[in-house]
């Protein structure tokens, strides 16, 4: 146990959890109340009432007793996970904590890549935010080019949950869920917009083939992406589904197609959730996968979607050991290591 006093602030720990950002500050806050003695959370969206916290807003960055409020506190250690990632704004708003808390651990958590300007590199270097957490080796090498100190971590997957099931399982899931024993299902999993190049899906469309694409609640669908990829034979579902792990379980292949740096978070969750699985999975070289994982027969990376249809049937073939791979990465360990990581420089230096 951490005998530190600790504040964690964060726009969204409000239900459903079915989105990356929210999946890894849900999980950081229930890590902080299992092994930290003392904290607060703040949030401006918490209607999860298995977590206690207290209302912030952008206007609180803006008011004297939201900052009073967290000097009196007296915290130790400042944790700002902010939804929009790295910006410059969020420097700012880090910037501002420090200052007033009269705090100098105060850590930033960048679980998106963002690219400034010019004049906001200056002024991020001007600000010395104490450390970012990044999530990828590029992010690294970006931050340590900008004069700031890095530490590296990981996402997690709650490998309890996320899990291979017998074949008579997988039969019973395929028909709760109204889909054909006989079909190979390729999944994929995340925001409907076009930044997620999962038109590429398309091409995996014809007998005996099941496309499903599942859509988070948490942000807004593309209705026009949305309405084509139905019109192709595409199953979208796009309300929330409670008991998700249960759509990797019946699928056969997951797919990973995204591209655009802004349209996933660096390490994408998704794809340990269905390694955790034991689904093969074709994706994109995205983010910090090649940093954790080397191409195997059952985990490959394609630059070129338009060969998705001939690598699908390849993948298929092949017997999978992304479990094993996944079982590595649980929250508890990947949350103790970025603890272990902030207590080597002196972040956390007391225990009890």
């Amino acid at each position: 146990m951490y005998n530190q006093r600790i504040v964690f602030i964060t726009e969204d720990l409000s239900f459903p959890i079915d989105e990356g950002m929210k999946k890894f500050n849900y999980a950081f806050v229930d890590f902080i109340e299992n092994h930290f003695s003392d904290f607060k959370f703040y949030a401006s969206k918490a209607d999860n009432q298995l977590v206690t916290s207290k209302h912030v807003s952008r206007r609180s960055f803006k008011s004297l007793k939201f900052y009073g409020e967290i000097r009196n506190y007296a915290p130790q250690l400042i944790v700002y996970s902010p939804l929009a990632s790295g910006t410059l704004a969020s420097f700012i708003r880090l910037y501002l904590l420090k200052l007033t808390a009269k705090q100098e651990r105060a850590i930033l958590i960048n679980l998106q890549r963002r690219k400034h300007g010019f004049f906001g590199k200056v002024l991020i270097k001007l600000l010395r935010p104490s450390r970012v957490v990044v999530f990828s080796r590029r992010d690294f090498n970006y931050f340590k080019l900008l004069r700031i100190d890095p530490v590296f971590c990981k996402t997690g997957v709650d490998l309890d949950r996320f899990k291979p099931v017998s074949a008579e399982i997988k039969v019973k899931l395929r028909s709760k869920y109204g889909i054909n024993l006989n079909d190979r299902v390729f999944l994929h999993i995340g925001h409907l917009n076009k930044g997620r190049n999962i038109e590429s899906m398309k091409a995996l469309v014809e007998n005996h083939n099941y496309v499903l694409i599942v859509g988070s609640t948490s942000t807004n669908v593309e209705v026009t992406l949305r309405d084509d990829l139905i019109k192709s034979g595409i199953d979208i579902r796009d309300t929330y589904i409670e008991n998700i792990e249960e759509l990797y379980q019946l699928s056969d292949v997951y797919i990973f197609p995204v591209k655009n740096d802004h349209s996933a978070i660096e390490f994408p969750l998704s794809v340990l959730e269905a390694m955790a699985c034991n689904l093969p999975v074709i994706t994109t070289p995205f983010g910090s996968l090649p940093d954790h994982f080397k191409q195997t027969g059952c985990f490959v990376y394609l630059n070129d979607f338009r060969d998705l249809k001939i690598h699908s049937d390849k993948i298929l073939k092949t017997p999978c050991t992304n479990r094993g791979i996944a079982s590595q990465f649980s929250w508890n360990s990947v949350l103790k290591d970025l603890v272990t990581n902030l207590e080597a420089n002196d972040y956390l230096s007391d225990r009890y």
